[in-house]
């Protein structure tokens, strides 16, 4: 068992060495091929990944007036959970609105005394809205104006931030096309390497 190892290897270094040139270019070959192969699985891994992380930055969020009542937001949010379009619509009181600016501004004393100035809440309860596909929003958009809602709504983030939705829309498909255009190229190199 041992000789016939031995042999197996011995001759293999041989044969390598006789025909270095082209055991050298069989093996740049594969490495090749293997390279091309790795660097398919890491674009197509990174790509997703950031058009993912990408999408879940944008959002549009509807402001409501001081004076709608909670039962009424709620009612909004069902009819938008009710939109094919949607993927998320969190609640969030004028409460919780309150806390998160005390939160993210507790450093700034002038805004804590402005807050302790007023004595009653500012904030505006308000919903945010996350659809399936960045293209959805002005659609989602559009289903708010009906006449049921605009006496309760206050502002929709969506109009101010149209032109920043619409690109980031625009990179997320440029990334997608560009990622199945590049998928197939570095798969088709592959192939003819192989």
């Amino acid at each position: 068992m041992v000789t016939k190892l031995y042999r197996i290897i011995r001759y293999g270094f041989q044969n390598f060495w006789r025909n270095r040139m082209l055991s050298a270019a069989t093996l740049s070959v594969v490495l090749l091929a293997l390279l091309v192969s790795e660097s398919l699985i890491l674009f197509n891994v990174t790509s997703k990944t950031a058009i993912t992380t990408l999408q879940e930055k944008i959002d549009v969020i509807v402001y409501f007036n001081t004076e709608a009542s909670e039962d009424d937001i709620l009612g909004v949010k069902r009819s938008l959970e009710g939109l094919q379009e949607v993927k998320v619509v969190e609640y969030v009181s004028r409460e919780r609105a309150l806390q998160e600016f005390q939160t993210r501004h507790e450093e700034d004393t002038l805004i804590s005394r402005s807050l302790t100035a007023l004595g009653t809440n500012p904030l505006s309860a308000s919903l945010k809205i996350k659809a399936y596909d960045p293209n959805e929003y002005g659609s989602i958009s559009e289903s708010l104006k009906q006449d049921t809602f605009t006496s309760l709504i206050s502002k929709v983030s969506y109009e101010e931030n149209k032109v920043v939705i619409d690109r980031l829309a625009k990179f997320v498909d440029y990334g997608r096309i560009g990622g199945a255009i590049l998928t197939i190229v570095l798969a088709a190199i592959a192939v003819l390497v192989v």
